[in-house]
């Protein structure tokens, strides 16, 4: 799946901008790993809103900056923005984050508005982000307005979808193993007719074989994930593109065909004696891109490591979404000990595997 080109130099604002609006998705969901069960997570590949980076663009007055979300896979180099990209599809919506550009903080958004309701809509405005809906071809301008008498203005591009590229995130087949009961991510680039990729959430160009086993959750607001939602029963359903594009099989499995976890822990490259730990499941020796579906990890040693909750609270304890990691503090030195479990849907243990990292 194709990514845009990263900026040659990083953004004044990447040290303010980037962890209130970002660090938090990046450093508690680097799960869904796939391939070589004994690689590393930051090696592999991720899943879900692991993928998720931030492209920047400054406002045509140069004051303020305007940010959204894209797909990359590409998490261990250069963590500068992406470059802005202001095309949007049709019968989409996109969601648009504010900062000042000179310091790089939330902006406190006063007013939007945009010059062409027939092409750009304004939707939704809340205090440091808008959403817009793209509702016919045409570009349009969108002005800010913010509590500090501050304005300025982007531009954005409404364009056709004429392909899709997606993915399985834990197999390059075209088919892979997901559970039954679970959401499911599945990322996805649009392409318009002339090459560019215009971002969007709330359109769905694909067809879904079995729509009494899987759905399309329409109410998730992701421009960069497929959000579906699987039924009870074990059996393959395909997705194929109403546009060009590749289709995708879904291979439904029950948590009790699942054979294997495989363990993965990966420094925080951010701060020293963190691990970010994620478990794999497998079956036949193949992963399985688990979704949402609930695990649970706990310290067998309190005294040498602990889970660190989303609140930054120390927990012995922490039920996680599947393809999720879980952050772990060094209390001391020794043998951290942990036990990773597979649950099914009634909270019971289909599988378990303990793992530790010496300190």
């Amino acid at each position: 799946m194709s990514a845009p080109t990263k900026r040659t130099e990083k953004s004044p604002n990447w040290h303010i901008f980037w962890p209130v609006y970002a660090g938090a998705i990046i450093l508690m969901s680097l799960g869904c790993v796939a391939g070589d069960q004994n690689a590393h997570v930051g090696e592999i590949g991720v899943c879900g809103t692991s993928t998720e980076q931030w492209t920047e663009g400054r406002g045509q007055a140069g004051f303020l900056g305007f940010y959204h979300a894209v797909n990359a896979y590409d998490l261990t180099t250069d963590s500068a923005y992406y470059e802005f990209d202001p095309f949007i599809m049709e019968g989409s919506f996109g969601a648009y984050y504010v900062s000042h550009w000179d310091n790089g903080a939330p902006a406190r958004i006063v007013e939007v508005s945009t010059s062409d309701p027939d092409v750009i809509a304004i939707d939704a405005v809340y205090e440091s982000s808008f959403d817009v809906e793209a509702i016919g071809p045409g570009a349009a301008e969108i002005r800010v307005e913010t509590d500090a008498g501050v304005a300025d203005r982007i531009e954005l591009i409404v364009t056709d979808v004429a392909s899709v590229e997606f993915d399985h995130c834990c197999s390059s087949s075209s088919r892979a193993y997901y559970l039954t009961n679970s959401e499911i991510e599945i990322p996805v680039t649009y392409v318009d007719s002339y090459g560019e990729t215009p971002i969007g959430f709330g359109r769905f160009p694909f067809r879904i074989s079995d729509e009494s086993n899987l759905t399309w959750l329409d109410n998730v607001a992701d421009p960069t994930d497929i959000h579906l939602q699987s039924g009870p029963r074990a059996t393959d359903v395909t997705l194929t593109p109403t546009v060009a594009g590749n289709s995708l099989t879904l291979e439904l499995i029950a948590p009790s065909d699942v054979d294997g976890i495989s363990t993965h822990w990966e420094p925080d490259p951010y701060a020293s004696g963190l691990w970010f730990v994620g478990g794999v499941l497998h079956r036949d020796g193949e992963p399985v891109c688990a979704g949402k579906y609930p695990m649970r990890v706990e310290t067998l040693t309190p005294s040498v490591c602990s889970l660190v909750s989303p609140s930054n609270a120390l927990r012995d304890r922490m039920r996680i979404a599947a393809d999720e990691t879980v952050l772990v503090e060094e209390r001391a030195l020794g043998t951290c000990e942990l036990l990773v479990q597979l649950l099914d849907d009634n909270g019971r243990v289909v599988l378990e595997r303990e793992t530790e990292k010496r300190f």
